[in-house]
């Protein structure tokens, strides 16, 4: 009798969903039909997430930047094309005395280590998460540090700069673990 029963409710509910017009895939072993997920959703690489819009601004009050001061670039600027580009997402936050920028990219962690004006590279463990923190000669290991994740196919990063007039007894090579330490649970995993 209980399989009876079991049976017309599977045969139900595929009659319910059939009537909504979703459509079908198979489960596993080709037992019943189950709707398949539909999405409206812009569609993006799943290693790819979008710092503007998928880090909650509690972290980001956490590590002392206004939500509003939100902008697209780490120069400040829009970008050219006023839109983020398909292997790329970044957003930048002001703090009274520091800048957070956090970028996504479809780019391997070699890759990254071999850009221009990267030194000081040391590999770091956050969270119990294996990262490289460097810094730019663009403006020396006081003033910014940067950490990169491997994520999937590409990477993320946290970029921490500290303004002129911040604390002189801060140092953004250690500033930076702080930051990150706050920021790590929301960026996406390996």
């Amino acid at each position: 009798m209980r399989r009876a029963v079991a049976g017309m409710g599977v045969v139900l509910v595929a009659g319910l969903l059939a009537g909504c017009g979703l459509p079908f895939v198979t489960a596993p072993g080709g037992s019943m039909p189950i709707a398949a997920p539909t999405s409206t959703a812009p569609v993006r690489p799943s290693a790819l997430f979008d710092p503007c819009t998928d880090i909650p601004d509690e972290a980001l009050e956490a590590v002392g930047v206004d939500v509003e001061s939100e902008y697209m670039s780490i120069y400040g600027n829009p970008k050219i094309s006023g839109e983020h580009w398909d292997d790329h997402r970044e957003c930048a936050w002001r703090g009274e005395d520091h800048r957070i920028w956090i970028a996504s990219e479809m780019l391997p962690l070699d890759e990254v280590l071999l850009q221009s004006g990267i030194t000081g590279v040391t590999e770091v463990v956050i969270n119990r998460r294996s990262g490289i923190r460097y810094n730019h000669e663009s403006c020396g290991a006081f003033l910014c540090a940067e950490i990169v994740f491997p994520t999937g196919e590409g990477t993320v990063w946290v970029n921490l700069r500290l303004a002129p007039r911040a604390d002189p007894s801060l140092h953004a090579n250690e500033e930076v673990i702080r930051y990150t330490t706050i920021l790590e649970p929301y960026l996406p995993a390996r």
